[in-house]
C-alpha cells in the first residue's frame, strides 16, 4: 500500500500538487543566407508530474514563426501558435496569432 493512500483508499493530499508539469521544447531555425528573414518551428508537451488522477501528457503545442532582422538591435516577429489543451477536448484547442518587436541594447 502507498504511503500516500489512507487505510480507507482516500489519497492523501499532502504534498501532491497538480499544478507540477514538466514542460519539453523542441525548436528548429533556419537561418537563411543573404536574406534578413528567419524561420522556425517548435513543439512544446505538457506532461503533469503529481496529478493524482493520473499522470500523462496536458498540452501541446505548435508554433510556426518569422523572425525579421532590421539590424543588430531591431528585430520583429511574427507567429501562429495552435494549443490543445486538453488532449481530444476540441472546446480546449485555441489559434493564437501575434506580432512582436524585439529591441537590444
Amino acid at each position: 500500500v502507498s504511503d500516500r493512500i489512507k487505510s480507507n483508499g482516500n489519497t492523501d493530499n499532502y504534498k501532491v500538487n497538480p499544478e507540477y508539469t514538466w514542460r519539453n521544447k523542441l525548436k528548429l531555425e533556419y537561418n537563411i543566407p543573404k536574406i534578413p528573414l528567419t524561420p522556425a518551428i517548435s513543439v512544446e508537451s505538457f506532461h503533469s508530474l503529481n496529478n493524482p488522477e493520473g499522470n500523462g501528457v496536458e498540452q501541446i503545442r505548435y508554433t510556426l514563426l518569422f523572425n525579421y532582422k532590421l539590424s543588430k538591435k531591431h528585430q520583429f516577429e511574427a507567429y501562429g501558435m495552435y494549443s490543445d489543451k486538453s488532449m481530444g477536448d476540441d472546446a480546449a484547442q485555441r489559434m493564437v496569432v501575434g506580432l512582436g518587436y524585439q529591441f537590444k541594447f
